[in-house]
């Protein structure tokens, strides 16, 4: 057998899929990225691709021709899918948010660029657009869903807050312990 075995697959094996597969690694947050870049004309905004939940960087090629050649393109595996390495920590939209950030600047590229989400990943380019506007170009949504109106309703706060009165209540008096 040609190299070490490792989860059954040989080093060599290893080594000869990394050639097939394009793109590189980039290091954002302590988690290596699998980042495929399509180079265009420095002056013209960077456009970022965002998959959906369970998505790769491979869903964008189909757009990806029809755009080449009149914008830097920046497809991404998320951590823990494609060949991304797994996140230490779960998920938030700020931080997907700064992963994005991070990711363009880990690229040298400066922005403001145009932000393509796709399904969940809707979300993550619309608070990557809300925390960082001096950075964001354009927003594009895929089949996406958005929250337009970013903070909660009253209503709904209002119901926290009653809940979070009865839970503080229920600690002071031993109830919850009683019950729980």
């Amino acid at each position: 057998m040609h190299g070490e075995t490792r989860h059954g697959v040989t080093s060599s094996s290893s080594r000869n899929l990394r050639r097939l597969v394009p793109g590189r690694f980039v290091r954002v947050a302590g988690t290596a990225h699998h980042v495929v870049v399509d180079e265009g004309p420095r002056d013209a905004s960077a456009v970022v691709f965002a998959c959906g939940l369970g998505g790769a960087w491979y869903d964008w090629d189909a757009v990806v021709p029809l755009l080449a050649g009149r914008a830097t393109l920046v497809r991404f595996d998320r951590p823990g899918l494609g060949w991304s390495e797994p996140a230490a920590v779960p998920p938030t939209l700020a931080g997907e948010a700064e992963r994005i950030r991070a990711l363009l600047e880990a690229l040298e590229l400066p922005g403001p660029a145009v932000l393509v989400g796709h399904s969940l990943s809707g979300f993550h380019v619309e608070a990557f657009a809300r925390m960082f506007p001096e950075l964001t170009a354009g927003v594009v949504l895929v089949d996406s869903s958005t929250e337009p109106e970013a903070v909660p309703p009253a209503a709904y706060s209002q119901r926290v807050r009653r809940w979070r009165r009865v839970g503080d209540l229920s600690r002071v008096t031993g109830f919850g312990a009683l019950i729980g």
